[in-house]
């Protein structure tokens, strides 16, 4: 297993992956390792589905900008959606699939 020291007590091993924020690590920072590893554990035609509640639409663009990126870098094509709740909450799903 690897631990990371960056506080964030992220763990990864050939086929496991844990971390205690493991949606906002991808905006926040690169997550090449975790990505990785996601990768590894996915079955063939296999996605990744990732969840925001932003506070703003804007800052849902600003999210997008950043994860899309990170995940095109680790090998996935990466679908954005967007939305909103009744109560008027933005919403962005990011949906990557592995490029073969």
């Amino acid at each position: 297993m690897r631990e990371f020291d960056d506080n964030r007590r992220t763990s990864v091993t050939e086929d496991t992956l844990h971390c205690e924020e493991p949606v906002n690590l991808f905006w926040t920072r690169t997550a090449s390792l975790e990505l990785a590893a996601i990768k590894r554990a996915l079955v063939p035609s296999g996605q990744l589905y990732l969840f925001y509640e932003p506070p703003s639409a804007g800052r849902a663009g600003d999210i997008a900008e950043r994860v899309v990126p990170r995940l095109d870098a680790a090998g996935f094509g990466t679908q954005v959606v967007t939305g909103g709740t009744g109560q008027g909450a933005s919403l962005l799903a990011l949906i990557a699939d592995e490029v073969t």
